[in-house]
């Protein structure tokens, strides 16, 4: 197998309204992503751990502290370049995606988008912004999981849920609430640009996707009551969720 993975979802340029799926051979199963994402969105998948070449713009570059760590040089890298694939494939020329004070990605305008990365895998989860009112992608490795975790991104609710769980499913749990509640506020930031934390969406789980709701008012389009979808996956030692928005 090939250690480089490229998957592509770039509905509306298929005519007959199917998926137009581009995988090197890989032992990376996204299908339970692709299959569930709507016309409109591209999701790219790259995994640089063959250690390939490539360029990204000079704009993106200079982003970099001079003292970054390599593996922090690699991830950003890989995280643009996957954006730059996904824009290709929305039918856009590939052009810098720069930072706003916050750290997020500001994206072409009539486009919306998130990355995540984790080691040597990043994702970029784009759409056409009359497509998707946003996306938000986020990968957590086992690894970011440590006792009294939970304390830090679960509600009382969530937590006394996660203590009826044994070690193992409760550390998994756990990691599935925290990138979950990282995908949100990744699809929710540009819209509302302001800091939400953790305790402000719980999380319910569900056997195919997690379902969120947010517990304070962070978007006049969201109160309460109104569930956000959340798709969950685990890549080995990896929990992947991601959501898109409907267009406003």
């Amino acid at each position: 197998m090939l250690s480089v993975c490229l998957v592509v979802v770039a509905v509306p340029m298929n005519p007959s309204g199917g998926l137009d799926l581009v995988c090197r051979p890989t032992q990376m199963n996204l299908s339970p992503v692709t299959n569930s994402l709507p016309r409109g969105i591209a999701l790219v998948a790259f995994d640089g751990s063959a250690g390939e070449e490539f360029e990204i713009f000079a704009e993106e570059e200079r982003l970099l502290s001079p003292g970054a760590l390599p593996r922090r040089v690699t991830e950003f890298r890989l995280g643009r370049h996957a954006a730059h694939l996904a824009l290709e494939q929305l039918g856009r020329e590939p052009e810098p995606i720069l930072r706003g004070s916050s750290r997020e990605p500001i994206w072409p305008s009539g486009v919306v988008g998130s990355i995540t990365h984790s080691r040597n895998l990043a994702i970029a989860l784009v759409g056409r912004s009359s497509d998707s009112a946003g996306t938000g992608v986020d990968l957590e490795n086992r690894d970011r999981y440590f006792p009294g975790l939970e304390t830090k991104i679960a509600r009382e609710d969530e937590q006394a849920r996660l203590r009826q769980l044994d070690a193992a499913r409760k550390a998994e749990m756990t990691l599935e609430i925290f990138s979950a509640k990282e995908s949100i506020y990744k699809a929710f930031f540009p819209r509302v640009g302001r800091y939400f934390g953790f305790m402000t969406a719980r999380i319910e789980p569900g056997q195919e996707r997690l379902t969120g709701y947010f517990t304070e008012p962070i978007d006049p389009a969201y109160p309460r009551d109104r569930p956000m979808e959340i798709g969950r996956l685990w890549l080995d030692d990896s929990v992947l969720t991601w959501m898109v928005l409907p267009p406003d």
